[in-house]
């Protein structure tokens, strides 16, 4: 499926706060009117003690006696939720209240994990907490403790500091978390509530049993029993319904004998509902749908509502559409549900792995899929599921979950399972751990042996490990003896990227072209995200050699680019910024420098709204860098290209620093800047006596290092070497370069005839590049010889297009207009509002939610928050009273 059609993995019901009791409820002014005022007046509320002290059931209440107006989120945390799914779920849980995303929420999940953004995240997050529209809110975390994920405590203790004044964080957990809790004790903006607040005193377990209709005389014995731990007193008061008035005798009631006790009450339940129990309980939550799959029991929801009214442990949460009409969904108290897993493997062992595998086929989240697979034993089955769905996790930038699940399964397991070492192999990519991905994908295969076609696919993967590490080994040798064709689509594509990377990097550069022609013929046969984004083109693929229409690179880059953009469409991805970055780069070889700067705002503007991904922000600082270049703009050119060398992963391999390095190199060169060049130059020679092989640019550093020392006799000699293997060079733009800079140190030396000869070849070698993208880089050279006299040296058309080509980087440059500018209150459309901008502008001042704005106009909620990103920040404004009250003032 595609990523802009999946739903959410995140289950309604996790964002869901219970349903209060309809009968039944004790009021307990001791508590209530404390933790009221603590969720309206504190930043941090603490409600910590063990199982079964009702923590749940206390906040549930509360969150439904809070004022009107006050808006409040819930998130039900579970077993394995890292940072990346308690962003996801509160994110979620804020929808209702529509806050002023700058950045995709469904992004920052994401953007948290990379390292040094969780800080930005965080601003990102209480910024718009900040913005919304509410007199208070309140957010509640429940079940803290089953969260071990270091990351998303540190994030949490961030965001706790950061938290907006209006707004509260709740925390239900069984032990006290991280979260600098002195600190806050210190500042008076913590309440704490602990087990002594929750347990029931005297008068109120007297009041109970009055409000049941029980003997009042029991109540004494009940809480001596109970010591006023709520799920005790539940049990005791069930197990109570059936013993004599007068008696006052009851078993002692603790944690320790809750088992024996879940047992007695189980045991006294009806024969239909006890079995319905015991097969459920291997559910998260119980809802019809699903309970009816296990139990085969037509009437589940019926059941599902006697075991509410029975009070059996059970919290009710709203179903899937969270209506009123929805149908019942229950969650089980901890305690309970472990006992009713206890007396279902004691009982019925060999019902066990089959209610898990059915339990497993009606989840969608593979955070809960995977691990009722591992758990009935069905290894197999899971480990292809995960790595079914693992692609498209590690696109959504679920790396991490990625990495817990595989942890699941058992070590022997591991190291004998093509599909678990395959998707490790994947996870690595994913992290550019190219060592570790290629252990894998050689284990893969060999633990595929009798498989032909899974051993291939891991072969096909090796060569992206191979290549990344510096190793030039033939792809095609990977495959010796299989068919190419055999292969899945997804296997093909990356195939026929790491032939055409594998040319790149051997000097064929004309096969690029076909190569890529070819991959993107099988990419248009799919809308697969993951399988677009595991092809990502490098920059050095634009302006290859070739012939137009005749498998031209920058014709297949282009094909690229228009299918990412078509399989995009508005989903919080970075694949929509990659697009752009293409195009971008695109136009710069065109010499259309106004339409890449167009493009380079529009993805600047992409990366911002998905979070500032790596592999759209890496790219977009060397198209800034080379855009900057041929503007002229050489402090710019040269700040975007260091920054680019700093960002790139330590992992990405020798010769991708040293490609980023020998870039940094040429903006230097095209400045006349000799403490640049010798800054670069230091680290290429590192990088350079650490590569097991000559890079192919590498033959360029003698000619670049004797242009910007201005040694105009060793340069000459240099820049005709180079040419000497000019159809391998030429990357980048780099034979074109290499021929004006050699026309004008020959200038220099007074040679104008050679000079002259030297530029001969440039019409034919710009043409082959797509554009003179690699004669804007060169900006002196180009200018001195546009400037020349050649008389009948030259052709006058190549004199002309010299001129043209020199006049591209003096083009004024239009600087889009600040949004912070004021806008003269008489005329709305100077705002700089589109006009979709300006509909949505008019729905918000009429009050409308994002939902039904989407609705009104048939446009998906992703693509409405981003509206509403871009009118915030075009008319400088933080929140969307603040648009409405804009618009108010104009219309």
């Amino acid at each position: 499926m595609s990523l802009a059609t999946v739903p959410a993995e995140i289950a309604i019901t996790k964002i869901q706060a219970p349903k209060p009791r309809s009968s039944g409820f004790l009021a307990r002014a001791r508590i209530e009117e404390r933790l009221g005022q603590a969720l309206l007046r504190q930043r941090l509320v603490l409600v910590t003690a063990p199982a079964g002290y009702g923590k749940t059931s206390v906040l549930a209440h509360q969150l439904g006696e809070l004022p009107a107006g006050v808006a409040h989120a819930w998130v039900a945390l579970e077993e394995g939720d890292d940072l990346q799914r308690l962003l996801e779920a509160l994110v979620a849980a804020l929808e209702p209240y529509d806050p002023p995303w700058r950045t995709a929420p469904e992004a920052l999940a994401t953007t948290a994990t990379q390292p040094g953004r969780r800080a930005a995240v965080v601003s990102e997050l209480v910024n718009a907490l900040d913005a919304c529209e509410v007199s208070h809110g309140v957010i509640v975390l429940d079940d803290l403790h089953r969260v071990s994920d270091p990351e998303a405590l540190e994030f949490l203790k961030l965001m706790v500091e950061r938290l907006p004044t209006r707004w509260t964080l709740a925390v239900g957990t069984r032990t006290e978390p991280p979260l600098a809790l002195p600190r806050l004790r210190a500042l008076g903006e913590l309440a704490e509530f602990r087990q002594l607040d929750l347990a029931f005193g005297r008068s109120e377990v007297a009041a109970l049993v009055r409000l049941l209709g029980l003997p009042e005389e029991r109540a004494e014995a009940l809480w001596e029993r109970t010591q006023g731990w709520p799920v005790g007193l539940r049990l005791a008061l069930n197990a109570w319904q059936d013993v004599a008035p007068g008696t006052q005798r009851l078993p002692p009631i603790n944690r320790h004998v809750f088992d024996y006790l879940a047992a007695e009450v189980l045991d006294r339940l009806p024969e239909h509902l006890r079995r319905f129990l015991l097969r459920c309980s291997v559910l998260t939550e119980l809802d019809p749908k699903r309970c009816a799959a296990l139990s085969g029991e037509p009437r589940s929801a019926e059941l599902l509502e006697e075991i509410e009214r029975l009070g059996l442990f059970a919290t009710a949460i709203d179903g899937e559409d969270g209506g009123l009409s929805a149908p019942l969904t229950l969650r089980l108290h901890d305690l309970f549900r472990a006992a009713l897993l206890h007396r279902l493997e004691r009982e019925h062992p060999e019902e066990l792995p089959g209610l898990l595998k059915t339990a497993a086929a009606h989840e969608s989240d593979p955070a809960r899929s995977v691990p009722l697979l591992v758990r009935a034993g069905e290894l197999h089955g899971a480990a292809e599921l995960l790595l079914a769905q693992g692609h498209r996790l590690l696109t959504l930038g679920a790396g991490a979950l990625v990495d817990r699940l595989l942890g699941l399964f058992p070590p022997d397991f591991q190291q004998r399972c093509p599909d678990w070492l395959r998707m490790q192999g994947l996870a690595a990519w994913n992290r550019w751990d190219w060592p570790a991905m290629l252990a894998a994908m050689q284990q893969a295969e060999a633990a595929a042996a009798g498989d032909p076609l899974r051993q291939a696919v891991a072969r096909v993967y090796q060569v992206i490990a191979t290549l990344s590490l510096d190793r030039l080994e033939p792809p095609e040798q990977h495959l010796q003896g299989f068919d190419e064709a055999a292969l899945p689509l997804n296997a093909r594509v990356v195939f026929l990227f790491t032939q055409a990377w594998y040319a790149l990097q051997t000097g064929r550069l004309g096969d690029v072209g076909p190569l890529l022609h070819r991959m993107v013929d099988l990419l248009e046969q799919t809308d697969a995200h993951e399988v677009w984004y595991q092809v990502l083109p490098v920059p050095r693929f634009v302006g290859l050699p070739g012939q137009p229409g005749l498998g031209h690179a920058n014709g297949a880059l282009q094909r690229y680019a228009e299918g990412l953009l078509r399989i995009a469409a508005d989903a919080p991805t970075p694949l929509r910024g990659i697009a752009v970055v293409q195009q971008g780069w695109l136009l710069l070889w065109a010499g259309r420098l106004d339409d890449a700067e167009a493009a380079l705002a529009r993805a600047r503007a992409d990366a911002h709204w998905a979070g500032e991904p790596v592999t759209v922000r890496v790219p977009l600082k060397a198209l800034t860098a080379l855009l900057r270049t041929a503007q002229g703009r050489g402090d710019e050119a040269l700040e975007e290209v260091r920054q680019r060398v700093t960002d790139l992963p330590r992992s990405g391999g020798l010769n991708t620093r040293w490609t980023a390095l020998f870039l940094w190199g040429r903006v230097a060169v095209a400045f006349g800047r000799l403490d640049e060049w010798q800054a670069c130059r230091e680290q290429l020679d590192r990088v350079r006596a650490a590569l097991a092989y000559e890079p192919l640019l590498g033959r360029a550093v003698p000619a670049l290092e004797a242009c910007v020392m201005g040694q105009r006799a060793a340069e000459v000699p240099a820049w005709q070497a180079l040419l000497e293997q000019e159809e391998s060079i030429d990357i980048m733009g780099l034979a074109v370069e290499a021929r004006l800079r050699l026309a004008e140190a020959l200038l220099a030396l007074g040679r104008r005839a050679e000079a002259a000869e030297a530029l001969l070849p440039l019409p034919a070698r710009i043409a082959r590049q797509g554009g003179p993208g690699g004669a804007l880089l060169a900006r002196s050279a180009l200018r001195r010889v546009a400037e020349q006299a050649w008389g009948d040296l030259l052709p006058a058309d190549l004199q002309a297009q010299l001129r043209r080509c020199a006049g591209l980087g003096a083009l004024p440059l239009a600087e889009p207009p600040s949004p912070l500018k004021p806008v003269p209150a008489a005329d709305i459309s100077a705002a700089g509002l589109t006009a979709r901008e300006l509909e949505i502008l008019e729905r918000l001042a009429a009050g409308e939610s994002n939902k039904v704005i989407a609705r009104v106009f048939e446009l998906s909620p992703f693509t409405v928050k981003r509206h509403v990103a871009n009118i915030l920040e075009k008319l400088g404004v933080q929140s969307r009273g603040q648009a409405a009250d804009w618009f108010r003032r104009r219309a």
